[in-house]
């Protein structure tokens, strides 16, 4: 029997509240898909992902739209923390479904793989690396609550509904490895610097679309990571960036701090003879205002693919 199968048959009592028994056998078995990515055969308590040592070194470094993110002061190692499958509001946010999460993890890890060549001419190290994915269940524990409030993340989300939510509440954690902080308020002050990290960014969708037709959808700011700490002496227009190859040509970026894009729970691609993406219909309809520059762009976009 399958990991898959195996998740799906001992966490059948312990599942979602009872609804259409053909939905929930659907949920079942996502959830089973989920767990297998790490041979889970049922949700697992925090402390898996948050173990003793992490939770004396732990900080709060980041907020999306459905999660939170938490770094270690002692691993080069970002958690992002995502509630999924309640009925409970998050960042004011319905939460994600099982489906929307599992499509989240497939993209991710799709992505996470164009870093190494596998057969093809195009690879990039500017894309987030995913190395563990894990099912956790319960309450928000209290050192999680406390790495909140000491977050010097200027967010006025990120105390709300911390203790809403009950032990059944289902849970995935991405680890990724730490790749530096978001643009959004992190600009570099060499005009350089600022060219190679868009340069990489470019050079990054652009293998993202010739290996798997890639569509980031989410791409701003606060999703594009430079770290410029890797050597301290050393100013950011003088870093050297890892080279990305494209249909077997190496590109050297300009001189300036390595770049990483992150977030794909956005995103569409085709992977193995199949399209991944998130419906984003209701999405942009919270975000997209008639006059304001989203809303003309997607109606630009609509009227083009008529």
């Amino acid at each position: 029997m399958s990991a898959c199968n195996t998740s799906v048959l001992l966490y059948d009592k312990k599942c979602l509240a009872r609804r259409d028994p053909e939905e929930q056998s659907l949920k079942q078995i996502q959830l089973g898909l989920l767990m297998s990515h790490h041979g889970q055969i049922e949700p697992l308590p925090f402390e898996t992902v948050f173990s003793p040592s992490r939770k004396e070194h732990i900080q709060k470094i980041g907020l999306g739209l459905h999660s939170e993110v938490f770094g270690f002061t002692n691993e080069n190692v970002a958690v992002k923390l995502v509630p999924f499958g309640g009925d409970k509001s998050f960042h004011s946010r319905p939460q994600m479904t099982i489906s929307e999460v599992c499509a989240e993890v497939e993209i991710t890890k799709a992505i996470s793989n164009l870093q190494i060549k596998d057969g093809s001419e195009s690879s990039s190290p500017n894309l987030a690396d995913i190395h563990r994915v894990t099912v956790l269940q319960g309450q928000i524990p209290q050192y999680l609550i406390d790495a909140k409030c000491n977050c010097k993340i200027p967010i006025s989300l990120q105390f709300t509904e911390q203790n809403e939510f009950t032990a059944e509440q289902l849970w995935v954690a991405l680890e990724f490895t730490y790749r530096g902080k978001a643009l959004t308020d992190n600009w570099p002050s060499c005009g350089k610097a600022r060219l190679s990290v868009l340069a990489q960014v470019a050079l990054a969708l652009a293998v993202g679309e010739r290996r798997i037709q890639m569509e980031h959808r989410d791409l701003h700011l606060g999703n594009v990571l430079i770290n410029r700490n890797i050597f301290s002496n050393v100013k950011e227009c003088e870093l050297l960036p890892p080279q990305t190859f494209v249909d077997g040509v190496a590109f050297h970026p300009l001189a300036g701090p390595s770049t990483c894009i992150v977030d794909f729970a956005c995103s569409r691609l085709h992977n193995r003879n199949f399209t991944h993406f998130v419906d984003m219909t209701d999405k942009c309809k919270r975000i997209r205002i008639k006059d304001g520059p989203i809303g003309i762009m997607y109606g630009i976009m609509q009227d083009i693919t008529k």
